[in-house]
């Protein structure tokens, strides 16, 4: 009788064999936690950024978790605490959660053995008499030896996936940061875009008494006008900008509409001493968890031919106990089914597999090698953008600051004119906007390099 499926059965007798099956599978079954993998995940966040995160299940602890974040919204906004808000909040994070439950479904299933198969067949006599009938039942025999590896190739599976959770967390930790600044960089150069409109709306003001009175004529008035309506213009598209950066960082907080009032605290946050480079390197390579999953993808793949490698020539074999009546009566003994390796010995198939096993060591190095590119340019980045700041802060700014001092007395001394106070005032604005951008750079480039530092590399948009 021909047979679809691998089957395993010791028993001589039908009923023996279907009790020896039950047992096996009994044996063989798992049961499914609620949450999988998720306390290594939540254990691996803390010690890596320090931070918490939370699975939603709609239990009491969720109300707690909402309780957390808005008593973090109720006052200031730090980084830390829109990092906290969005690792506890964000609806994308708990749909990336579920995905544990899907790997852990594999691996559960990875260690279960076949159902058995139950066949039976009826013949008649052409002749008329008594019909034949053939009874029998089978399960996985061959499963039996092979489950442990299995199971070892579902476990490395399920922590890649582990992994991958964890990678996605700290990779949403990176972008919230990059966010906070970015709204924090907005703000700051808005301010200071509204002191100078304010500054040369009163100073139209005064130009258009000044020309009513006949001090001036048109033209400066006119360029007064110019320089006026310019700031203006450069504040309305600031302000935009604002607004999406403050968007961006809504989402990523996973907060609603009615939950837009959060503020960040002013002023600029102090640069922290420099990285060195080496170290950084080092760092970066050695908490990777892009290399942790290529390892566990190479650890699988090596399981993978492993098993190729035992099973090649019988890939499938089936015992069982089979049962049979005819005009004799009833007879009963056990039944085996294999497939012959007349064309497939399994040579394709662990060729296959090893070469995939060598690609997988030789990407391994390729990442490695990319970790530490990555991990250089923005140790690079970050030295950069921390000159350039320090250049604006202490030598630009102060400067232009007495540039703007020595254009007010002369103006007040009458020998400039109103639109060459400006003009400095503008310039001095300027730096300052410049020294914002400057330091959501410099903050880009440090949330760059501490999120390499945590595991992964994340791509900042611009």
């Amino acid at each position: 009788m021909t047979r679809k499926y691998s089957t395993f059965s010791t028993g001589t007798t039908l009923r023996g064999a279907v009790g020896l099956l039950t047992l096996a599978l009994i044996a063989g079954c798992s049961s499914l936690a609620p949450k999988p993998g998720f306390d290594q995940v939540r254990k691996e966040v803390g010690a890596r950024i320090g931070q918490n995160v939370h699975w939603r299940s709609g239990a009491g602890d969720d109300q707690a978790v909402a309780a957390k974040v808005g008593d973090l919204l109720s006052v200031p906004l730090s980084a830390d605490a829109a990092v906290q808000i969005a690792l506890l909040n964000n609806q994308g994070l708990q749909a990336r959660y579920e995905q544990l439950g899907v790997a852990q479904a594999t691996l559960v299933q990875a260690g279960l053995l076949r159902n058995p198969v139950f066949n039976a067949a009826l013949r008649f006599p052409k002749a008329g008499g008594i019909v034949d009938l053939d009874l029998d039942v089978a399960a996985d025999f061959l499963g039996v030896f092979t489950r442990s590896l299995r199971m070892r190739l579902a476990a490395h599976e399920f922590e890649q996936a582990r992994l991958a959770v964890t990678a996605d967390v700290l990779s949403l930790a990176g972008r919230v940061a990059v966010a906070y600044y970015g709204v924090q960089s907005h703000e700051q150069a808005t301010v200071m875009l509204a002191r100078q409109v304010a500054s040369t709306g009163a100073a139209l003001l005064g130009a258009e008494r000044l020309f009513a009175a006949g001090n001036i004529n048109q033209l400066a008035v006119d360029r007064v006008r110019m320089l006026d309506g310019e700031m203006r213009l450069g504040l309305a598209d600031q302000r935009t900008a604002l607004s999406a950066a403050r968007q961006t960082l809504q989402r990523l907080l996973g907060l609603g509409d009615d939950q837009r009032s959060w503020v960040l605290p002013g002023g600029s946050p102090h640069l922290p001493e420099a990285v060195d480079t080496t170290s950084a390197v080092r760092r970066s390579v050695n908490s990777s968890l892009e290399l942790a999953i290529a390892g566990e993808r190479i650890a699988k793949l090596g399981e993978q031919l492993g098993l190729a490698k035992k099973t090649a020539l019988i890939p499938e074999l089936t015992l069982g106990a089979s049962s049979q009546r005819d005009f004799s009566g009833w007879g009963t003994g056990p039944a085996i089914g294999f497939r012959i390796p007349l064309f497939d010995t399994g040579q394709a198939r662990r060729a296959g597999l090893a070469a995939a096993l060598r690609g997988a060591q030789h990407s391994y190095r390729a990442q490695a090698m990319n970790i530490a590119a990555s991990a250089r340019l923005a140790a690079l980045e970050l030295a950069a953008a921390r000159a350039r700041v320090r250049i604006l802060r202490d030598e630009l700014l102060p400067l232009s600051q007495r540039i703007v001092n020595g254009q007010m007395l002369a103006y007040n001394a009458m020998q400039a004119d109103l639109l060459q106070l400006l003009r400095a005032q503008r310039r001095q604005v300027a730096l300052r906007a410049e020294l914002m951008n400057g330091l959501g750079r410099y903050w880009k480039a440090r949330v760059r390099l501490e999120t390499l530092f945590s595991g992964v590399r994340t791509h900042f948009e611009e």
